[in-house]
């Protein structure tokens, strides 16, 4: 199964659902699956990579290593 695959997978099993992205950690997309075509990520993506930054140096500074994943839903 590829991500885009995946993302489809997940997009089946949530109510509602508007759309779900894979972003690497410099804040690029690298994959999306939406439901309106129109549905920009960027703003959002940009907004988010901020925080995904200081989940990574948070982790660090915890000596737990460097963030692997981190997962974001929001409530629509």
């Amino acid at each position: 199964m590829n991500f885009k695959e995946g993302l489809e997978r997940i997009a089946a099993r949530v109510d509602d659902f508007i759309g779900v992205a894979i972003v690497d950690a410099d804040g690029i997309s690298i994959e999306e699956h939406k439901k309106d075509p129109l549905f920009d990520f960027n703003p959002l993506i940009a907004e988010f990579s901020a925080f995904l930054k200081a989940a990574d140096k948070a982790s660090v500074s915890a000596d737990v290593g460097s963030s692997d994943e981190i997962t974001v839903s929001a409530e629509k």
